[in-house]
């Protein structure tokens, strides 16, 4: 089973709301160091989301994201939408969850086969902005019908 939000895997941002500055850039995402992330604007009021191409269908299996610490900008509640086009009426809910405070892993287990996925952060502990880390998209290539 394969991390599907990564680049060398085949996603690339398709788009995102708002970033910080270029040191904290919704690219950070796609790659696998552990001390980047993506920090929304503080000049932005939630919601912010980012929304991914995986680059071909994947059969999604677990979803989730990781946090590297814990403070005010922690997500507080997050929403992960699915489709086959980033378009946000051919996207279906499948996770939404208000979250604990602390850093770490959140997994969410799904059984969907989407090539978009949509992160959004639409509350935080407190402060302006919010980041994340890491975005786990764990599956396999999706069979193609002939």
């Amino acid at each position: 089973m394969k991390n599907y939000s990564l680049s060398d895997q085949g996603a690339s941002i398709h788009s995102f709301t708002s970033q910080y500055h270029h040191g904290c850039a919704c690219e950070n995402l796609l790659l696998r160091h552990p001390s980047l992330c993506w920090f929304t604007s503080v000049n932005e009021n939630f919601p912010q989301s980012v929304v991914l191409d995986m680059g071909q269908d994947i059969a999604l299996d677990k979803i989730g994201f990781f946090l590297h610490g814990e403070n005010n900008q922690n997500p507080k509640h997050i929403t992960f939408h699915l489709g086959p086009t980033p378009d946000e009426a051919a996207m279906r809910l499948v996770v939404d969850s208000e979250l604990e405070h602390r850093g770490g892993d959140f997994l969410y287990p799904v059984t969907e086969t989407a090539r978009y996925v949509k992160y959004t952060i639409t509350d935080n502990y407190g402060g302006s902005g919010s980041y994340t880390t890491k975005l786990f998209l764990f599956g396999s290539a999706a069979c193609s019908p002939e």
